[in-house]
């Protein structure tokens, strides 16, 4: 995060999947993603799950909770924000995951 850098969300991203793989569980770490990276890893990660499939996303990182503007419409939801914050709260959606969708 170039902005607001956090020191241990990445230890905590790293041991986690640590856990996982000693479990057995397949386990992919991203760290430190920008937008397209992120995108990217989450589609493949759902796009992975068969019917019956149980999927445990983490997400160690810069997160917020924000009415944003899209298509002429407020609507509230949680983001997880990539690496590149923005700098207006409406521009989440290029930012930022919509945890709800």
């Amino acid at each position: 995060y170039s902005k607001t850098p956090l020191r241990c969300c990445v230890n905590d991203a790293t041991d986690m999947h640590a856990a996982l793989q000693r479990m057995n569980f397949e386990s992919r770490l991203l760290v430190n993603p920008d937008f397209h990276a992120l995108m990217q890893a989450t589609r493949a990660f759902v796009a992975s799950l068969h019917p019956g499939d149980i999927g445990f996303f983490y997400f160690a990182g810069h997160g917020a909770e924000a009415a944003v503007r899209q298509a002429g419409v407020c609507t509230s939801s949680n983001w997880l924000i990539a690496r590149d914050m923005p700098d207006h709260r409406d521009d989440l959606p290029q930012f930022a995951i919509d945890a709800h969708n």
